[in-house]
């Protein structure tokens, strides 16, 4: 079964590599996610800005 992460969840992680807080592998080792996770996230966050995570159903 795949874990759902809300919004804020992911926008905070994104900004924590993005303001060069932390490295990608570091969040990913400290949040028990995949690196590629993050990826797509942040690819999202590029593409999309605020609009990026919408909720279900939107």
């Amino acid at each position: 079964m795949t874990k759902k992460y809300d919004k804020e969840f992911k926008m905070h992680t994104v900004q924590l590599i993005q303001e060069d807080v932390k490295t990608v592998a570091q969040v990913a080792q400290e949040m028990g996610l995949h690196e590629n996770t993050l990826y797509c996230w942040l690819a999202e966050f590029k593409q999309n800005g605020n609009k990026a995570f919408p909720a279900a159903g939107s």
